[in-house]
C-alpha cells in the first residue's frame, strides 16, 4: 500500500529535520505494531508517503485511522500543538 496524506492546510508543521526523521521512524513503529510493516516511511514538511504491506487481517480504513490517530496526539506531545 502506499498511503499519502498531509498536514491540515498542508502547514509545513514537520520542517524541522529532526521532527521529521522521527516522525517517519515513529510512523514505521506504528505499522509495524499493526502487523503492517512498513517498506519506506518518507515525506516534506507538508506531506507523509507510507509504502507498506498491508496484513490480510486488517482493513485499509482502520490502519490509516490507527497512523492518523497515534502520529498526531504523539506529535501534539511533542509540542506541535497545532497539529491536525
Amino acid at each position: 500500500m502506499h498511503l499519502i496524506f498531509s498536514t491540515k492546510d498542508r502547514l509545513p508543521l514537520l520542517g524541522q529535520e529532526d521532527l521529521l526523521s522521527r516522525t517517519h521512524a515513529y510512523l514505521g513503529g506504528i505499522l509495524r505494531d499493526t502487523n503492517c510493516p512498513s517498506l519506506v516511511v518518507g515525506g516534506t514538511a507538508d506531506h507523509v508517503h507510507a509504502f507498506f504491506q498491508l496484513s490480510r487481517t486488517q482493513h485499509v480504513a482502520k490502519v490509516v485511522e490507527i497512523i492518523k490517530s497515534n502520529s498526531s496526539r504523539w506529535l501534539k506531545s511533542q509540542g506541535i500543538n497545532n497539529f491536525a
